[in-house]
C-alpha cells in the first residue's frame, strides 16, 4: 500500500480500465445482437463459485439468472426461448464437461443448433482449468455453430475473433490460478 494519494490514483485507474472494458463489451454486444436468431435459445448457465460462498446465494442467483432473463427479454427474446440451466449450481468448475450435467446439456443444445448464444456471469462459471482441454472442446463446439459466449465482462465471438479465443483461454487459466490462491474476486461481484 502506498500513500492515500497513490491509493486513490490506483482506484481511479482501475475504475477507468473497468469503464473501458464495459464500453468495449457493449460495442461488441451491439454488433452481435442483430445477427442472433431470436427463434433460437439464449442459454443462461448458472454455477455458484466456491469463491462466492461469502456472497449471499440469493443475490448471486438473481444477478446471474433473473436479471439476465430480463436483459435478454429486452433484447427481443421471448421467455420461451430463454433457457436457464441450474443443474450445475454447486458443481466445481474443474470438472469435465461430461461430468457436469448442465454443461453437457448446454453443449448438446449448441451442437444440435438450438442456441443463438450462451450467457455465463464469468468465464470461471464454465471452466477453471490450468490445461485447456475442456475449454477447447467448448470453443470448438461454439466455433462450428457460430455460437457466441456472452459474459458480464465480455462478448466472446469465437467464430470471428482469434483474440476472443485467446482471451477466453487466458480467463480459464486465470480462474484456476484464482481458485488455487483462494484470493477470490473483489467484493460486490457475484
Amino acid at each position: 500500500m502506498g500513500t492515500p494519494q497513490q491509493e486513490r490514483l490506483r482506484r481511479l485507474k482501475a475504475a477507468a480500465a473497468r469503464a473501458e472494458i464495459t464500453e468495449a463489451r457493449q460495442d461488441k454486444l451491439r454488433k452481435i445482437l442483430p445477427r442472433l436468431d431470436r427463434s433460437k435459445l439464449i442459454v443462461i448457465y448458472y454455477r455458484q463459485s466456491e469463491i462466492d460462498r461469502g456472497h449471499a446465494y440469493e443475490e448471486s442467483f438473481e444477478v446471474q439468472t433473473i436479471r439476465r432473463k430480463e436483459e435478454f427479454t429486452g433484447y427481443g427474446w421471448s421467455e420461451e426461448n430463454i433457457k436457464i440451466v441450474l443443474t450445475d449450481a454447486n458443481v466445481p468448475g474443474t470438472l469435465t464437461i461430461a461430468d457436469r450435467l448442465g454443461l453437457s446439456e448446454v453443449v448438446q443444445d449448441i451442437t444440435q443448433g438450438r442456441v443463438a448464444a450462451v450467457y455465463a456471469w464469468m468465464v470461471d462459471r464454465l471452466f477453471r482449468f490450468p490445461t485447456l482441454d475442456e475449454p477447447e472442446k467448448f470453443v470448438q463446439v461454439c466455433l462450428e455453430s457460430e455460437t457466441p459466449l456472452i459474459t458480464s465482462t465480455w462478448v466472446y465471438d469465437f467464430a470471428t475473433s482469434d483474440e476472443d479465443i485467446e482471451k477466453f483461454f487466458l480467463e480459464c487459466q486465470y480462474a484456476d490460478c484464482l481458485q488455487e490462491s483462494n484470493s477470490g474476486y473483489p467484493s460486490g461481484e457475484p
